[in-house]
């Protein structure tokens, strides 16, 4: 049967919001497909491709981005990589300034979002991150060094929204403070505490799935999530412009005709799998159905089950702290013998929360 809206918010601006933590594990646990397994090295191979053959002046500055790695020591192509994720480990030779640090610290956590880095009336983008400017937006390298490029914080909209509509994540980082303000804290700091650059924060988080709608046609993001011993497929949509929900699941024959159809009305513009719990033929279908970039594997702790719904829940205060205060679609959702469709709402809302859009959406206030 068709799912019924979970949860109504009011239309308008995605507003900056403080960052949600993740829940912790990042890696997708468990093995992948020999075909999932042979996606994921063709994607990567080519993007090897196509970094390298932007402007052979210009080189990737350190070794964990020449020979890259999940947080969990995953490379490309390795069952259970996360490609969201990026290890760092500095060689003998090699340094961060202050400002680097605040970088990394960001870009380990968001490796496939193209980080706008605000320094003064700038956004600045480094490493292969500039590579992408370059490329993409016509950006010039900035000095002779390791690729670099920025743009006037007048533009920032513009930028964005070629990049997002190219299928692209594009996060913002923020200045929360002003020089002056860094020196008065200084000024008050304990000895040995003082800070050499001013607090940056990420701030917003852009993808096609959630951002840029000029008119009233919807924009779904989707999360799909697969039982195949009871052959019980579970979703969750949502379209960001309304704040509209979707939860629901079903019985899916051999031919995934369930699932063709639910694509061909809802027509996704980004997509949320649990890999270590869905069928070949499902995978290939939803990966065929939008770019790479917009294909998202998430580890199987994303996909709640019914008690970790309701501590998630809970702790965030979505819907207040009692599971009978939840939406009436999703107490039902909830109350299945297979709670598949649960799973799914799960994975949206972990993913939404790296979006930092979890509490604007989900909170009727």
């Amino acid at each position: 049967k068709p799912s019924k809206p979970v949860v109504s918010a009011p239309r308008g601006q995605v507003e900056r919001q403080t960052p949600v933590p993740l829940a912790p594990g990042s890696a997708l646990l468990g093995k992948r497909s020999p075909a999932a397994q042979a996606t994921a090295e063709v994607a990567q191979a080519a993007a090897a491709v196509a970094v390298s053959g932007v402007g052979v002046e210009k080189q990737l500055s350190y070794g964990f981005l020449r020979n890259k790695k999940d947080a969990n020591g995953r490379s490309p192509g390795d069952p259970g990589y996360d490609k969201s994720t990026l290890l760092i480990k500095l060689r003998g030779d090699e340094r961060f300034t202050p400002g680097q640090q605040q970088y990394w610290d960001i870009k380990k956590h968001h490796n496939d979002v193209i980080i706008f880095f605000k320094v003064g009336k700038f956004y600045e983008l480094f490493e292969e991150d500039a590579l992408t400017g370059h490329r993409e937006l016509d950006l010039a390298f900035m000095g002779k060094g390791p690729p670099h490029v920025g743009f006037p914080e007048a533009v920032i909209g513009k930028y964005a929204e070629k990049l997002v509509t190219l299928g692209y994540k594009v996060g913002v980082v923020e200045q929360m403070e002003t020089p002056k303000e860094l020196e008065e804290r200084n000024a008050t700091a304990a000895k040995g505490k003082k800070e050499k650059t001013v607090k940056r924060q990420l701030c917003t988080v852009l993808t096609k799935g959630v951002a840029f709608h000029r008119d009233d046609a919807a924009t779904y993001l989707l999360s799909v999530c697969e039982d195949e011993a009871s052959g019980l497929l579970g979703v969750c949509f949502v379209d960001a412009a309304s704040g509209k929900f979707g939860i629901g699941q079903c019985h899916e024959d051999p031919q995934k005709n369930r699932l063709h159809t639910l694509l061909a009305q809802l027509r996704p513009s980004e997509i949320i799998v649990d890999e270590s719990r869905i069928s070949l033929d499902a995978y290939r279908l939803l990966r065929r159905s939008v770019p790479e970039g917009l294909f998202n594997t998430l580890p199987r702790g994303s996909f709640w089950d019914v008690a970790t719904a309701k501590h998630e829940m809970r702790e965030a205060k979505y819907f207040g702290e009692a599971d009978t205060e939840w939406p009436a679609a999703l107490q039902e959702a909830a109350g299945l013998d297979s709670p598949v469709g649960m799973a799914a709402f799960g994975g949206c809302v972990c993913y939404l929360r790296r979006l930092l859009l979890d509490q604007q959406l989900l909170t009727l206030g």
